[in-house]
């Protein structure tokens, strides 16, 4: 059965594990909302650029436009890999489906 848990080497001792699968089929619903979330991330992901933009352009590298490069990099770090690599797979298995 699929759900019977299973011994599997992980490091140096045994765990057990499931085997169902990690992701369920995509709905269109599911699909729906994680585009939008995709679109609102990359809406402010571009506003973000636009105020680094003009900071820059105004002051240089002024401790204002520092900070704020500062913010831009964190929210390219945190926010768009798991919300792109997800939409990713997502869209792929959709496609398969």
């Amino acid at each position: 059965m699929a759900d019977d848990p299973k011994k599997t080497r992980v490091g140096t001792g045994d765990r057990d594990r499931k085997t169902t699968p990690a992701f369920g089929l995509p709905t269109p619903e599911a699909t729906i909302e994680r585009i939008g979330k995709l679109i609102r991330t990359l809406e402010r992901t571009v506003d973000l650029c636009r105020r680094v933009e003009q900071l820059v352009r105004e002051g240089g590298f002024d401790a204002r436009s520092r900070a704020f490069l500062m913010e831009v990099g964190e929210h390219f770090e945190e926010q768009l890999p798991p919300v792109s690599i997800g939409t990713g797979r997502v869209l792929k298995r959709l496609a398969k489906s």
